[in-house]
């Protein structure tokens, strides 16, 4: 039952892949990987494990759907080039942990987006 759900999960990364833009596409798919970890908390606590764990491998599942979307929006400079799926996965899962709140874990990603997107200039810095 769980490897379904997380078959179907990982399935949908493929519509927005080609229906929207990479960086767009990329987003889409965190918010259904937020939104189903916060519904299956099973699934938010397997998505942190980086083996296998009752005979389903979540991590390789997760990456491949992840990298489908990741390296596009990368190469097209939505992304920066030094997030790795592991960062995704980590953000996403801690988002849906930490709130129930569709809209508080929104603000969270949007917040955590917004760290993941390139920046328009070199060299600026926070100050």
């Amino acid at each position: 039952m769980f490897q379904g759900r997380l078959t179907r999960l990982c399935a949908q990364a493929e519509e927005p892949a080609e229906a929207m833009p990479p960086g767009e596409a990329l987003v889409a798919w965190l918010r259904l990987l937020i939104t189903h970890a916060m519904t299956d908390h099973g699934l938010g606590a397997r998505m942190m494990l980086a083996t296998s764990s009752a005979g389903v491998d979540c991590w390789a599942m997760l990456r491949g759907a992840a990298e489908r979307l990741l390296h596009p929006a990368q190469r097209a400079g939505s992304v920066r080039a030094d997030v790795e799926f592991a960062d995704l996965v980590e953000l996403t899962a801690g988002i849906a942990q930490v709130t129930a709140d569709p809209g508080r874990a929104e603000r969270l990603l949007t917040l955590t987006l917004d760290g993941l997107r390139r920046p328009a200039t070199r060299g600026c810095r926070l100050r």
